[in-house]
C-alpha cells in the first residue's frame, strides 16, 4: 500500500489537469482548476499514462501481498488489526482522487449538514458564506447535471451530513480527509462483524480477507466511496442472521439499502432463504423491515420534505456489456441497451435463488455479480461488493472469481482517466476489463464444481 502512496505521488505532477465533462451542450463537472480541489481529480485528464501505469503496478504488489496473508494458516489478530492499521494509515495520504466523487458527497454533505437542504434536489449555494460552497460550486456548477442530485440513500446523507457539522467552518480538505476516516471506521467495524460470524481460525481468515483487500483500501479510505457503509450493515444483518434475530437482520438489510438501493437485494434474499429455512420466522422478519422502513422513510421525510433512494446512475456506453457490444456494432440505443441489461441482471438473480433454493449451498454468494451483471455501468468500487461477499470464503469457485473480479477492477481506471489522449483506449480497457471479470464469472458459475458449491 506504501508502494501505491509513493508511485502515485511521482507520477502525479505529470497528470492532468482533468477536463470538464459535456454532455450536449452542458457542462457536468468543472474539476480542471486544481486550485479548487486540494486533492487533484484526476478523471478524463491528458498526461494520465505514468499515473496509471504507477498505480496499477503498485496494486498488483498489493494484490500478491495480501494473497500471500491469505494462504497463511493463521493469521493472528493482533497481525490483520496492525497490518490494517498501516494500509490505512497510508491510504489516507494518497494524494489524488480518479473521480470528482468524494467532492460530490462533500456538496452533498454540506446541503444536508449545516444548510440543512435537500440533498436530492438542485440547491442554490449563492451567498452562502461557509468556505466550501464557492468551490463545490465552482467544481459542479451546471445544475442540470446528475452528479448536483445526490445518489446515495438517506441513511449515507445523515452519515455524511454528520460528518460536516462540525468541520462546516473548516477547509474542504479537512472534510475530505474525514471521509477517509469514516471509510476507515466503516471497514474495520465490517471486519469485527466478520470475525464475529465464525470462530477461531476462520473468523480471523474472513477479517484478513475484507480489511487488508487492497480494492477495499483504495476504494473505501484512499477514494472515500460510501459503499463501505452499504456493507458494514449487510455484515451486521448477517452476523443477526446467524443468530437468530431474524427482525434486525431484515432491519439492517433495510439500511443498507438506505444507504445504496442495491442492498434491497440483500432483503429480498432473506426473505427466501426464511422461507426456505425457517417460515415461521417470516412475519418476524417483515415487521423488523417495516419499522425499519418507516423510521428511515419518516427520518429523511422529517429532515428533507421526501423519501429518496438517490438519482440515477451514471450511464456510459462501456462499463457494461451489452451497452459495449452494441457501441461497438453501432446499433441500438443506450436506453435499450440499459433496459436489456437489466433484464439480463435480473435472470440471473432469478438463477441464483433458485439454485440455492434447490441445492440449499452457497449459490446465494453470486448474488453480488447477479447485481452487478444488471447495473447500466461498473465502476471500480462496485467490484467492493465483491470483496464483501469473498470474506465469508463461500468456496473455491467464487473465491477464485472474486479474486479475479478485484484485481481487475482498477482497469476501468485506464479509460475513465484518459479518454482523451490519442488512440483513446477505452473500448480496449473496458473490453478486457469485462471479459476477465464476466468470463471467469460465466464459467466458475456453469462448470460442475461451480453448481456444487
Amino acid at each position: 500500500m506504501a508502494a501505491i502512496v509513493g508511485v502515485t505521488a511521482v507520477a502525479l505532477p505529470h497528470a492532468g489537469p482533468s477536463l470538464d465533462f459535456a454532455q450536449g451542450t452542458r457542462v457536468a463537472g468543472h474539476i480542471g482548476d486544481r486550485t479548487l480541489t486540494p486533492l487533484p481529480v484526476i478523471q478524463n485528464a491528458p498526461g494520465a499514462w505514468p499515473l496509471l501505469i504507477g498505480y496499477l503496478a503498485a496494486f498488483g504488489c498489493a494484490c500478491a501481498a495480501y494473497a500471500a496473508i491469505c494462504r497463511l494458516p493463521d493469521p493472528g489478530a493482533r497481525t490483520i488489526w496492525i497490518a490494517f492499521a498501516l494500509g490505512a494509515a497510508a491510504m489516507l495520504a494518497v494524494g489524488f482522487y480518479p473521480t470528482s466523487d468524494p467532492y460530490a458527497y462533500a456538496l452533498y454533505a454540506l446541503e444536508a449538514g449545516p444548510l440543512r437542504l435537500d440533498p436530492y434536489v438542485t440547491q442554490s449555494l449563492a451567498g452562502t458564506s461557509l468556505p466550501w460552497a464557492a468551490q463545490l460550486l465552482a467544481i459542479f456548477p451546471d445544475p442540470d447535471a446528475y452528479v448536483r442530485h445526490c445518489n446515495y440513500g438517506p441513511l449515507a446523507v445523515f452519515a455524511y451530513a454528520a460528518l460536516a457539522l462540525p468541520l462546516a467552518h473548516a477547509p474542504l480538505v479537512a472534510y475530505l480527509f474525514a471521509e477517509r476516516m469514516f471509510g476507515i471506521a466503516c471497514v474495520a467495524l465490517t471486519g469485527l462483524a466478520l470475525a464475529r460470524s465464525a470462530a477461531g481460525v476462520e473468523g480471523r481468515k474472513r477479517l484478513a480477507t475484507y480489511v487488508l483487500h487492497p480494492l477495499v483500501l483504495t476504494e473505501f479510505v484512499a477514494f472515500s466511496h460510501g459503499d463501505a457503509l452499504m456493507l458494514l450493515l449487510l455484515a451486521l444483518a448477517f452476523v443477526l442472521w446467524q443468530r437468530d434475530a431474524f427482525a434486525f437482520a431484515a432491519a439492517a438489510c433495510v439500511a443498507a439499502g438506505a444507504t445504496r438501493s442495491v442492498a434491497a437485494l440483500a432483503l429480498v434474499a432473506l426473505f427466501v432463504a426464511l422461507a426456505r429455512v425457517r417460515p415461521a420466522a417470516v412475519p418476524r422478519a417483515a415487521l423488523g423491515a417495516l419499522v425499519a422502513a418507516l423510521a428511515l422513510g419518516g427520518a429523511s421525510l422529517a429532515a428533507y420534505g421526501e423519501i429518496s433512494l438517490g438519482g440515477a446512475p451514471a450511464f456510459n456506453h462501456f462499463a457494461a456489456p451489452i451497452a459495449f457490444v452494441a457501441t461497438l456494432l453501432g446499433v441500438g440505443s443506450l436506453a435499450a441497451a440499459v433496459v436489456l441489461q437489466g433484464a439480463v441482471g435480473a435472470a440471473a438473480i432469478v438463477v441464483v435463488l433458485r439454485r440455492w433454493w434447490l441445492q440449499r449451498r452457497a449459490a446465494l454468494a453470486w448474488l453480488s455479480f447477479g447485481a452487478l451483471a444488471g447495473l447500466p455501468a461498473i465502476y471500480p468500487h462496485y467490484l467492493g461488493w465483491v470483496a464483501g461477499v469473498a470474506a465469508l470464503r463461500p468456496g473455491p469457485r467464487f473465491a477464485f472469481v472474486a479474486r479475479v473480479a478485484t484485481i481487475v477492477a482498477p482497469v476501468w481506471y485506464v479509460a475513465r482517466m484518459n479518454l482523451v489522449a490519442p488512440p483513446q483506449p477505452s473500448a480496449l480497457a473496458y473490453g478486457a476489463a469485462l471479459v476477465l471479470t464476466w468470463g471467469s464469472a460465466i464459467a466458475a458459475f456453469t462448470s460442475k464444481r461451480g453448481l456444487e458449491e
